[in-house]
This record gives C-alpha cells, sequence and structure tokens, in this order.
C-alpha cells in the first residue's frame, strides 16, 4: 500500500540515512493518529482536533506514498473542517487501510 516510486522519490530526494530515520517515524506517528481519528472509547470533545490530525497525517501519508490512506483522509478533510460531530462512518475504515499500509511497509520493495 505504499507506491514504491514515491517512496523512491522521497529517498532520493533526501537520501538512504534521512530516509531510513524519516519512514519510522511516520509510521509511529501514523499509527497515533490513525488511533486517536478512530477510537471508539474517546469522545470528539475538542472537534478541531480531527482536524488538524487528518490535516498533518494526510500531507505525511502523501510524502510516504501511503496513497489509500492519503485518499480515505481527503474524504474525511470536508467534514472534519467543518468540525462535523458525525465524522464516525467516514472514520471506520481508516483502521483498516492503516492496517495494510503498515503491512505493506514491512514487506521489502516490489513484493
Amino acid at each position: 500500500m505504499l507506491d514504491d516510486s514515491r517512496v523512491d522519490a522521497f529517498t532520493a530526494d533526501l537520501g538512504q540515512p534521512v530516509a531510513d530515520r524519516l519512514l519510522p517515524r511516520f509510521l509511529a506517528e501514523a499509527d497515533e493518529a490513525v488511533h486517536a481519528l478512530t477510537a471508539a472509547d474517546k469522545p470528539l470533545l475538542n472537534l478541531s482536533e480531527p482536524a488538524e490530525t487528518e490535516h498533518k497525517l494526510a500531507g505525511a501519508a502523501a510524502t510516504f506514498g501511503a496513497l489509500a490512506l492519503h485518499e480515505a483522509l481527503a474524504r474525511i478533510a470536508p467534514r472534519a473542517k467543518s468540525e462535523d460531530p458525525d465524522m464516525a462512518p467516514l472514520l471506520a475504515p481508516l483502521g483498516q487501510i492503516w492496517t495494510e499500509t503498515r503491512e505493506a511497509s514491512a514487506r521489502p520493495a516490489g513484493s
């Protein structure tokens, strides 16, 4: 679920050592962000929080080639920006999308 060409371009632009540091950081931060967005046991007391989290995660997902995640977040963006309190149906698929993306990131490129 990671676009190898985007990961390759990112690595070429920044160099392998920097990419090797940033990809694990993205994965860890995305783990936290997806959990924050999908946690059923946490009421959304601050409705601007999903918009901020979504925006940051969407940008990182695009940078690292997590295109399915980026597309799902793009569908959420208008509702998050309007602070719509009923975003659960849009947020629900994020967990599965992220699980698939995370698993794909652990596989060698091209497999």
